[in-house]
């Protein structure tokens, strides 16, 4: 449980938090990967990410059609940003969301989950493979 000034979050509360978010802040951590992004997008909320070094999973997906990046430094000065953004371009981003959400969904026990899991990862596989090979070709033909 989280404490705050006058309040406690149990789990339920922060569930409701996040699917009641337009937005969600995937701020830095110890490791690359995050455990917050995966729940940002699962519970619907358009994921900006707050880091100079995210190495987003999934590398063939679009990211800059359902999340906003933002550099560090400019992280805290972004929330007024996105009071600003056009409710179209919110819209789209959350329409391109629900298209990636469940490549997301890494519950255990749901073979249709591990699935995606897989054909997701061997998709990137592919993905950055192909673009070595491109920028490879482009520096030999140089």
């Amino acid at each position: 449980t989280v404490s705050g000034k006058d309040r406690r979050w149990g789990v339920e509360q922060v569930k409701a938090a996040y699917v009641d978010a337009e937005f969600c802040y995937v701020l830095p951590g110890d490791s690359p990967s995050s455990r917050r992004l995966s729940t940002c997008i699962l519970a619907g909320a358009v994921p900006v990410i707050c880091s100079d070094r995210f190495v987003p999973p999934y590398a063939f997906l679009h990211w800059g059609d359902f999340s906003l990046r933002v550099a560090e430094r400019d992280c805290a000065d972004s929330v007024v940003v996105l009071g600003t953004l056009e409710r179209e371009r919110v819209r789209n981003l959350q329409a391109a969301l629900s298209e990636v959400q469940p490549m997301f969904d890494l519950r255990p026990g749901d073979p249709t989950a591990q699935a995606r899991t897989v054909q997701g990862v061997m998709d990137s596989l592919r993905f950055l493979s192909l673009r070595d090979h491109i920028a490879k070709t482009n520096t030999e033909n140089l």
